[in-house]
Formats: C-alpha cells, structure tokens, sequence
C-alpha cells in the first residue's frame, strides 16, 4: 500500500474500478483493478495483486480498455459553441467525449479588443471550474504567417507591445503560444515566452530550415497541427523542378527531435493524408505525436454534405478545423496507422500532457494522478468517462 494512500486518503471513502483493461505508458494490465479517492488514484495493478478495502465502492469496468482522460491542446470550439465565447459550454462538450483536459486556443483571426473579453471568459471559467475540464489557454498566433492558414492575413505584427499586455492578461493560464518564427523580431517574442516558462510552438509558417533550429535553440518545443497551414521558404512551386517542394516545413519539424508534432486525424484523411500520418507515426512515434482536435468554432461549415462530416470550411471556402473530437481521432490514427492501443493512448493523452508540461498530474494512470478515466470497448468506441473519480458521461 503506498504512503501516498495512507497519508492523504485516510478518511476518504475509497471506489475501486475493477474488472478493467488498464492501459498503462507501455502494458495492458488485464483484469486490472485502479483504487481511487477524492479525485486521485491510489493504486492500480492486477487484481490478484491488489488489496481493495473492504468499504470500498465497486465500480464494475465490464472487462472494457481503461486509459487516462485525453488531452486535447489545441481547441477552438465544441458543438455549436466558441471557445473564446461560451468555453464552458464548449468543454461540457468535449468532456462527454472523454477529453478531461482541455487547452482552448484563441486564433490569429481574433481582434486584440475580442482576445482580452476571450481571456477574462475562459479564465472566469476555469476559476468556476466548470465543467472541470479547461486546463488554460493556446495563443494561436496572433503572430502568423499571413499566407498559410483559414483567413490567415488576419494576424498581426510582432510587437512587444501587445505581447506583453497579452501575456499580464493570461499570465499563469497561458499553456503554449505559436508563432511563425521567420516574422520579423520573432526571435525576441520567442526569448520573452520561453523566459515565462510557456511552451513555444511553431505554426502557420514557411520557416527555412535555419529558422526552425534558430527557434529551436532559443527553446520552441511543438510544431502546430504538423502538414497543416506550412509551406517552403523555397516556395511551393519548388515542385515544378523536383518534383517534391523542397525544404518543406513539416519535413523540417519530422526530424527535429526536439519538437512534439500535434496531428489532426480526421476520419477522411483531410487535414492530414494516410500517408504523411504513417510518417509522422513512424518518424515522430507516439513520444513525439499528440492528436489535437482543433476543432472549429460555430461560424464554420460542413465541407462534406454528409453525416459522417468532420472538416469544416469558412465562408471563403477555405479548411478551417475539424469537427472530431479526441475519442474520434484516436480511433482514426488506429484506422490509418494499425498502432497499439498503448500508443494511441500515448498520443491522446501522455505526449499532449508533457507537450504543454501537465504531465505530473494527468495524461497516465498512476499514483498521485487525477482520476480521470475513459473506458472503451473493443471496437475503441467510448462507453464512460471519469473526471477526478467521478462518473461524467456514458454512451449506450
């Protein structure tokens, strides 16, 4: 029995999951049981192994996958609800598909006047803590490249300025913030965010190579939805003489090490193609991986006219995030690229948590961690989440 059990637990009511296939960083433990109380877990192995209190809870896990809570980074919206308008609608949302952390993600496109009003509405709902689930905030931009991304000519100048009255605005709930690191003064907005102690992420970019270690080296550590919205610094019609556009962005970030790669895998293969998900699967595995849904906000639309629809496009016609939600990505990176559920895991929930350094208290089931469970069948379809040990959703 651990110590932490006895010294922080000792007049909670204990609950026992059991009958469970826990998936662990690198196992499945088959008929697992996972004791926990108030909110965190207390221990978890195999049942033979495992002593369950007497007065115990039982929860019956029906012989079903047992994993830690997704972690979603990189989230615009839920439903039909904004992140930056509605956020606690939009993660009530999301946590019935089993996302227990949510990072909600103000784009380049949003006004200054519109982001400070976004910033107060998801800081007033994390103080709420409702629905429990937001964990903070992405700044997407706004300092992009103005020609890659949705209505990218919307982002702004670097200036030090505004990134200052940004950053005082956010401060602590800030999770990670993206730039284009070839912007001009983008190595100075880089050494101001990696000083705060915020994940640097590189999106929405044509970086040469020289740039993208140059950000690398002053600390940027996660490449914005890898494939999408990035080009050459050659340019694109580099491909006209080679055949392949050389020195692409992706290429670039693929084999820096030092960068966790966010995938959007929506069921078509859209946002990012079969192919280049079996790369960045083989090339970044699911240390560096970390799906993301950027899921859209309620302003978009449907880019195919069907039921099983999952991209959405603006009113210029242009890709503008996903409509799927981490239970579905997950199942979609199986579907194209046959990883184990113990890397599905990893990339859905463990490398998005150490990506923006919240690693110490989700993304795994161990001892001390919030218990924050999703339970699938299968087939990988979701049938329960728990959110700090209590039972949140539950599909038929």
């Amino acid at each position: 029995m651990s110590l932490y059990m006895c010294e922080a637990f000792s007049d909670a009511a204990m609950k026992a999951l059991i009958h469970a296939r826990i998936i662990t960083l690198d196992t499945v433990i088959e008929d697992g049981s996972i004791l926990f109380k108030e909110g965190r877990i207390v221990n978890f192995g195999r049942a033979s192994d495992l002593f369950i209190p007497e007065e115990s809870e039982l929860i019956d896990a029906c012989g079903w996958y047992v994993g830690p809570g997704f972690v979603d980074i990189h989230c615009h919206g839920g439903g039909r609800f904004s992140a930056i308008d509605e956020p606690d609608k939009a993660a009530s949302y999301h946590l019935a598909h089993g996302t227990t952390s949510l990072t909600l993600s103000i784009a380049y496109n949003v006004s200054y006047e519109k982001t400070l009003t976004a910033i107060d509405a998801i800081k007033m709902a994390m103080l709420k803590n409702e629905p429990g689930n937001i964990n903070g905030i992405f700044f997407e931009g706004p300092y992009n490249n103005p020609k890659y991304g949705a209505k990218a000519d919307s982002g702004r100048s670097i200036n030090p300025i505004e990134y200052e009255l940004l950053y005082k605005k956010a401060s602590s709930s800030i999770r990670q913030w993206m730039y284009a690191p070839e912007l001009e003064y983008g190595d100075e907005f880089a050494r101001f965010v990696v000083s705060k102690g915020i994940p640097l992420a590189i999106g929405h970019t044509c970086a040469s190579p020289a740039d993208i270690k140059r950000s690398v080296d002053i600390g940027a550590s996660i490449c914005t939805h890898l494939f999408d919205a990035m080009g050459s610094h050659l340019g694109n019609d580099s491909i006209k003489d080679t055949g392949m556009i050389q020195e692409n962005v992706a290429d670039i970030a693929l084999i820096t090490n030092e960068l966790f790669l966010e995938i959007i895998c929506d069921a078509k293969g859209v946002h990012v193609k079969p192919a280049n998900l079996k790369l960045a699967y083989k090339c970044g595995g699911p240390d560096r991986v970390a799906l993301i849904t950027d899921y859209a906000t309620k302003t978009c639309m449907p880019l195919f006219d069907s039921e099983d629809n999952d991209v959405n496009v603006n009113e210029k016609g242009e890709i503008s995030g996903s409509l799927i939600t981490m239970d579905m990505a997950l199942k979609n990176m199986h579907h194209f690229t046959a990883a184990p559920i113990t890397h599905l895991f990893k990339m859905a929930a463990a490398t998005p948590a150490r990506a923006i350094r919240i690693f110490d208290t989700v993304g795994s089931i161990d001892v001390g961690k919030y218990a924050n469970f999703v339970l699938l069948d299968e087939a990988l379809c979701l049938k329960k989440v728990f959110l700090k040990g209590e039972l949140v959703s539950e599909w038929a």
